[in-house]
């Protein structure tokens, strides 16, 4: 019986995918740690971590390791418009103002250098 019961438990626990509250946050985010990074529970070192460490740095890893979201981020960011490349994003932050630098090509012996409005000589 309790076998059984705990075999329920740990079902739901690994296919909760809807999270409620304050509690199941830490709960996944402690769970998303223990799995990268092949821990027990118990580690020492994710007891430590209060919850804004321990989601700062899953944000960090979803950022470093997720496109999708990066873009959907970024999309959410710039108000539901996707800017393709830095040069739309300041266009759009400096308004009419923005002017586009010209850009200079120096060749240096193996390297090609772009500079924007350098003298070269």
């Amino acid at each position: 019986m309790v076998v059984s019961l705990i075999k329920k438990i740990a079902y739901e626990k690994a296919t909760k995918t809807k999270i409620d509250g304050y509690e199941d946050m830490v709960e996944y985010l402690k769970a998303y740690w223990c799995h990268k990074y092949n821990l027990p529970d118990n580690d020492s070192r994710l007891l430590d971590k209060n919850f804004d460490e321990l989601l700062l740095e899953y944000y960090v890893d979803i950022f470093k390791t997720d496109e999708s979201f990066v873009k959907k981020f970024e999309i959410e960011l710039n108000g539901g418009e996707a800017l393709d490349d830095d040069e739309d994003w300041f266009k759009k932050e400096m308004g009419d103002s923005y002017v586009a630098p010209k850009n200079v090509t120096i060749e240096e012996g193996d390297v090609t250098i772009f500079a924007d409005n350098y003298e070269t000589g």
